[in-house]
């Protein structure tokens, strides 16, 4: 009936274009007929399997309701589907028996009022030919975790079918799992996340896996989300200052509304937790130790909230960590690990100042200055000063890049004689572990000179001494003099009068002694050497000026005895022939009389190469002989020593050292 219609339309439109018309119509094409072409099928064995015939469809109808069928009359023959460009279908196994041959049969393929046919032809099966069925295996799912994800499901294919168009396909009814891929020996799918919902299970589906007539199928279950918990806080630390004692920081939480643990330790402290959560339970444990009084500790008291800054204290020689942590009120903890920001303190300041506090400044003042010095300065801080409290007489500080000057009045309160009136004041800077103090000292109205004689120190041969007078600008004898010739003198008018005379008399060129020569001024220390023979001597200062004016009515000492001299004893035997071979020695010493700050030496002979000292201590000489490789014509032993010195010993302790020659050799 289709065709009838179709030829009866086509016999309308060509009387319709015999008619008369207007000569300006223009002619109109009619529509391109459909194509339909085939491809041929190779020869199919006779295992069978799945296959595909392609076919294309040049210029389709418009009537969407026209397809593309496909049939066979063969029972061997199951058309399967039939796709956009191909015609899928399974050839069954070909039995072999007695007598057959190759079988043969066409799939017909219409398309509107066109038909084509597509022959086909099995193979007969050899006789003794054996069988190979494929075969699929699936491997079994784990189950699904409710993050899903990227999985796989393995498989394996035994005795493929030699046709390469026929694939393993996999397919999912579940919209939460996708097929990515299928690969040579697993199939690749993702699964959704399974969010948590009130009451929901654990949700099951299936993959279907096929390959030509074969189909398998794996079970997967997706396990039920847990209910979840409240995020955990975060936080963020920010160091905002460092000085040497202190951090300033500010901690931002996630959760404005949570309480948490802001404040810092010691690195060192940390690590002495074996983790995080030991550290909180330890803090929580301190947090509620009782008070002096009995009350426990809450531990409210040591939490806060939202943004927060704060000033800890912390060492310059140590580092530190600030830390944040969650917690409540009843010791919950709500943080699994603790956010630390490490911090090293800056290098604590140093200040330093050259002024001498023993200075006396004049009596009539004036504007001085002190020298300062800073280390690991702090940006933005600077020097002050902290004036003397009650003081009038020192003002008008100025304070510079490295200098502090300051004016002191000239002394008029004071009464002549009196010592020298005192006051300080400090240089501070923020950071120093003690600001330095400046003392003042002025000398009052002249009165007599005196001195002030220190004994620095004292040996047999020597006395060191330190002098220093009340008129710092006036010059005077420093000097020694041993008891007995101090004592010979009536007074101390007829020692500085026959001190005179000397400093005047003529050297051996006639030229007049200067007593200039013998004055000094301001402190003095001076060393005086002994004569070896007088075990006490006086040292005194008196005035005196270079033209013979003697200005202090007495003289200023202090009476000194020499300590004995040292004495070194060792127990080496001098006689001691130390092998051929050598070693190494030890000379055992003591020294009687010892002298504060002094050492004992130990000094080989000149080119004596084959001794080495090795050490001197406290009560040893360790020293080393090598071995003796030369023999001597006579076979006399080698001889040298080791001399052992000690500032004024009585001797010297010499140590021979003699050492066995080899035997010489015929």
């Amino acid at each position: 009936m289709r065709h009838k219609l179709h030829l009866i339309l086509m016999m309308a439109f060509m009387a319709a274009l015999t008619l008369p018309g207007c000569e300006n119509d223009e002619t109109t094409l009619p529509p391109k007929k459909p194509e339909l072409r085939l491809s041929i099928i190779s020869d199919i064995s006779a295992q069978g399997g799945a296959f595909a015939l392609d076919y294309t469809l040049e210029n389709p109808l418009e009537d969407a309701t026209e397809k593309v069928t496909a049939s066979c009359d063969a029972s061997w023959i199951k058309i399967t589907s039939i796709e956009k460009d191909q015609i899928r279908f399974t050839v069954e196994k070909y039995i072999y028996k007695e007598g057959i041959e190759d079988r043969t049969t066409e799939i017909t393929v219409n398309y509107a009022n066109l038909q084509k046919k597509a022959s086909l032809k099995q193979l007969c099966p050899e006789k003794s030919a054996e069988v190979s069925v494929p075969k699929l295996t699936l491997a079994t799912l784990e189950d699904i975790p409710a993050t899903g994800g990227k999985f796989y499901l393995k498989y394996t294919l035994e005795n493929p079918v030699k046709e390469q168009s026929v694939k393993v396909s996999a397919s999912c009814n579940a919209s939460w799992v996708k097929i990515s891929s299928v690969e040579e020996d697993k199939i690749l799918f993702t699964v959704e996340e399974y969010f948590y919902k009130e009451e929901i299970e654990d949700r099951m589906t299936e993959i279907a896996v096929t390959y030509a007539d074969l189909k398998e199928t794996a079970p997967l279950k997706q396990i039920r989300p847990q209910k979840p918990q409240p995020a955990e806080p975060t936080f963020q630390i920010k160091i905002l200052e460092v000085t040497p004692s202190t951090a300033k920081a500010r901690c931002t939480p996630s959760d404005l509304e949570t309480s948490y643990v802001f404040r810092e330790m010691r690195k060192a402290h940390y690590e002495e937790f074996a983790n995080d959560h030991a550290l909180i339970e330890d803090d929580i444990k301190r947090f509620r130790q009782e008070d002096w009084y009995g009350n426990v500790g809450q531990i409210s008291d040591h939490l806060v909230s939202g943004v927060q800054d704060d000033t800890f204290f912390i060492s310059d020689s140590e580092p530190y960590y600030i830390i944040a942590y969650g917690l409540t009120a009843d010791g919950t903890i709500t943080s699994t690990t603790i956010t630390k920001v490490e911090i090293i303190g800056l290098p604590r300041p140093v200040l330093t100042a050259d002024w001498d506090n023993s200075r006396i400044l004049p009596l009539e003042g004036g504007i001085f200055e002190v020298h300062y010095a800073l280390e690991n300065p702090i940006p933005g801080a600077e020097v002050t000063i902290n004036p003397p409290r009650n003081t009038e007489w020192v003002h008008d500080f100025m304070i510079g890049e490295n200098t502090i000057t300051f004016t002191v009045d000239k002394n008029t309160t004071s009464e002549p004689g009196d010592a020298p009136r005192e006051s300080y004041f400090t240089i501070d800077y923020p950071e120093v572990k003690e600001c330095i103090a400046i003392i003042i000292k002025q000398e009052a109205p002249a009165a007599e000179m005196n001195f002030n004689i220190e004994l620095v120190s004292l040996r047999p041969s020597e006395i060191k001494a330190r002098c220093m007078p009340s008129d710092l600008s006036a010059t005077y004898v420093f000097r020694e003099i041993n008891r007995q010739k101090y004592e010979q003198f009536a007074s101390d008018t007829d020692l500085i009068q026959d001190d005179i005379f000397t400093f005047r008399q003529e050297d051996w060129y006639g030229n007049i002694g200067q007593i200039s020569d013998h004055l000094v001024s301001g402190v003095q220390e001076n060393t005086f050497y002994t004569n070896g023979f007088d075990k006490e001597y006086y040292i005194i200062a008196y005035g005196l000026k270079d033209d013979g004016t003697v200005t202090t009515t007495k003289i200023s000492k202090i009476l000194c005895t020499l300590p004995e001299n040292p004495v070194i004893t060792t127990d080496w035997d001098n006689n001691l022939l130390i092998p051929v071979e050598g070693g190494i020695y030890t000379i055992n010493y003591t020294i009687k009389n010892p002298l504060a700050e002094c050492d004992i030496t130990a000094d080989k002979q000149w080119g004596a190469d084959w001794i080495e000292i090795l050490s001197v201590t406290s009560s040893q000489i360790t020293f080393k002989v090598s071995e003796n490789i030369e023999a001597t014509e006579d076979g006399l032993p080698r001889s040298s020593f080791i001399s052992i010195t000690y500032p004024d010993a009585i001797s010297n302790a010499i140590a021979i050292v003699k050492q066995a020659s080899p035997i010489k050799q015929k």
